[in-house]
């Protein structure tokens, strides 16, 4: 694993020089800026340390015009080189810099006092006392500060020693889920095609792997590997990576997109609102408003946002507060990562935040009403996961609720116990909400035995449909009652386990008899056995609504019955087919039934009824696919 430092600090304050003198490379590449003497983009280069370890260099403009491609180098970094010049002292974006890496909470660091040879040593006494005041309350606040001249080689030495410091002192990195490489510059390479480049913010990558570009959607192949020129097999997280990409030319890619791995983008594509907890900087010359729309910047991803406060109308320089960010496009954000917000007016940083709750799709959105604004400032998994969940009755997939919170699925679990939630078919559910839904559905369950004692129970989905179970829950909460001894199933019915109840004499012979018909009749009861048959009609009517009313029988129409099996085998066909095939006509449905084609027009035109399937002139398709 790597270690990636970034530069920072205003124009002409020796950040590029250095970077020279430390590593002997020129990160000046483009032919303006060295025409000009200033770095308009970002530059890159690596230093071997003694034990053979590789620090990689970004070095950001300093230049206000060029803040945007500074906030595309910083992104990814893991510690600064903070450049102030020695003759000119705290400058404008020497302050805007340090805001940004403070918002960014980038917490290691060295302070680097250029140019010390133009100046007596009491300046740079000054400029140091200065610097280290600027700091304070910052996240570089007591971080060592070098005196260096890259002419003279003073400090050059101390400054390489704080770096190898910064190197063993890294944060330790837990096991990642998620590959994730923003981008920063993508140029083609003649008999090879497109290289992008990025720092490995999380996760790894190897040749050959087949990763995602977000937003865009395509899929492209990973053919090789280089980390500063060193060809590789597996790049590690927080390194420098060149990726060659088969499947998609240098001008299909840009900066600002993110090569990501297949599952996170089918949870990141959609995501295009989270909460978070905003801080505005403290040097803010106006609040930020409610509403506001706001420049975003995450990695190297730009995008326009809508800032909505939780819980106020207005924050002022130096405040704190929750909110929700809304964007037209998907951001490659996850719980935990920070970013900067910017006024594309007044061209001024506002301050920034960190996301708290990232939600992959609308349906999933939390009211504003119960979001808990104390628990997102502690980032409270617990407290979060409870104002998540107030509103669904259903409770949400274990896997979802770690991608919103971007936390391990032992965590959600160990918490679950304690915390009054269940787990419950891979869905945490409030414990309170679950026991309401047992209890509702043994409630109807006892009074349907009350109103119908002779019959031997009620179909499972006809029990859970008048109990409003969420479909999600059904089956694990019908299974859960059944395990604490409170249900039995016989089949496609339950019943309470202290109920008995059967069909008795003649009925029973009638039954025996409409059952038979089903075989002799094509799979299907018509309305000519009220009358055909052996029995009365009443006789007849009474024990086909028994039937029904278990849910042994299905209704299609009018006069028209069929077998629950059956017609749950003929919707699992069904499903398939037009999931493989996209549509379904009425001959095709009835091939892979066997049925007469009047019986299967009957079955879809049920179906279509019911909202499973949806007609289209001659065909049919599912109406939730």
């Amino acid at each position: 694993m790597g270690l990636v430092v970034g530069t920072a600090g205003h124009i002409d304050h020796g950040k590029t020089t250095l970077v020279r003198a430390l590593t002997g490379i020129d990160t000046d590449r483009l032919r303006e800026e060295k025409k000009r003497g200033l770095s308009i983009d970002l530059g890159f280069a690596h230093m071997e340390l003694d034990d053979g370890k590789l620090l990689s260099f970004v070095d950001v403009p300093g230049h206000e015009r060029f803040i945007r491609n500074m906030l595309a180098g910083v992104g990814g970094i893991d510690c600064v080189l903070f450049c102030v010049a020695c003759d000119d002292g705290i400058m404008p974006q020497t302050i805007e810099h340090l805001e940004i890496v403070n918002t960014l909470g980038i917490e290691g660091g060295v302070f680097v006092l250029t140019k010390a040879d133009t100046v007596e040593e009491s300046r740079i006494e000054e400029v140091r006392k200065g610097v280290q005041q600027l700091a304070e309350g910052t996240t570089l606040e007591g971080s060592p500060v070098v005196a260096v001249s890259a002419h003279t080689g003073r400090g050059l030495e101390e400054l390489t020693a704080e770096l190898k410091r910064l190197y063993r002192e890294r944060s330790p990195r837990t096991e990642e889920r998620w590959t994730r490489l923003p981008i920063d510059r993508v140029f083609p390479v003649k008999g090879f095609g497109c290289v992008v480049t990025g720092t490995l913010v999380e996760g790894s990558i190897k040749r050959g792997d087949t990763l995602m570009v977000f937003p865009d959607g395509r899929e492209v192949k990973v053919r090789g590997l280089q980390s500063h020129r060193r060809e590789l097999s597996v790049a590690e997280p927080h390194s420098r990576v060149a990726v060659n990409l088969s499947g998609i030319s240098h001008r299909e890619c840009r900066r600002g997109e993110m090569l990501v791995d297949n599952s996170l983008y089918e949870w990141l594509k959609e995501a295009t609102i989270f909460d978070c907890i905003i801080d505005v900087s403290r040097f803010a010359e106006r609040p930020l408003k409610n509403n506001s729309y706001l420049k975003l910047y995450c990695f190297t991803t730009e995008a326009t946002v809508r800032v909505r406060l939780i819980d106020r109308e207005e924050l002022v320089s130096g405040m704190r507060a929750a909110a929700r960010v809304f964007s037209k496009i998907g951001l490659p954000l996850l719980g935990g990562d920070r970013f900067i917000l910017r006024d594309p007016s007044a061209g001024r940083t506002i301050g920034g935040g960190r996301v708290v709750v990232t939600y992959p799709s609308k349906r999933l959105l939390t009211p504003i009403r119960d979001v808990d604004v104390s628990s997102l400032e502690r980032r409270d998994v617990v407290a979060i996961t409870r104002f998540l969940l107030k509103r669904r009755a259903e409770g949400i997939g274990v896997d979802t609720l770690c991608f919103m919170l971007n936390v391990e699925e032992e965590e959600i679990v160990s918490l679950s116990e304690e915390a009054g939630f269940e787990l419950a078919g891979g869905r945490i559910i409030g414990k309170d909400k679950l026991m309401a839904l047992k209890d509702r559905v043994l409630s109807l369950l006892g009074e349907y035995h009350r109103r119908h004692p002779e019959r031997r129970g009620i179909h499972r989905g006809e029990l859970t449909d008048r109990a409003e179970v969420p479909e999600a829950l059904r089956d694990v909460l019908l299974e859960r009652l059944i395990e604490e001894g409170k249900l039995k199933a016989e089949g496609a019915l339950v019943r309470l386990s202290t109920h008995r109840a059967a069909l008795k004499g003649r009925d029973m012979e009638i039954a025996r008899w409409l059952m038979s018909t089903l075989k002799d009749g094509a799979g299907a009861i018509r309305g000519d056995v009220l009358t055909g048959g052996p029995y009365r009609r009443e006789d007849v009517e009474r024990v086909l609504r028994y039937l029904t009313d278990s849910g042994e029988l299905v209704k299609l129409k009018e006069g028209l019955y069929i077998a629950r099996e059956t017609i749950d085998m003929a919707m699992d066909r069904l499903k398939c087919y037009i999931k493989e095939k996209g549509s379904i006509r009425a001959g095709q449905f009835r091939d892979i039934l066997g049925c007469g084609r009047r019986l299967a027009i009957d079955i879809l035109e049920y179906f279509d009824r019911r909202g499973v399937t949806i007609r289209d002139g001659d065909v049919r398709r599912l109406l939730n696919p």
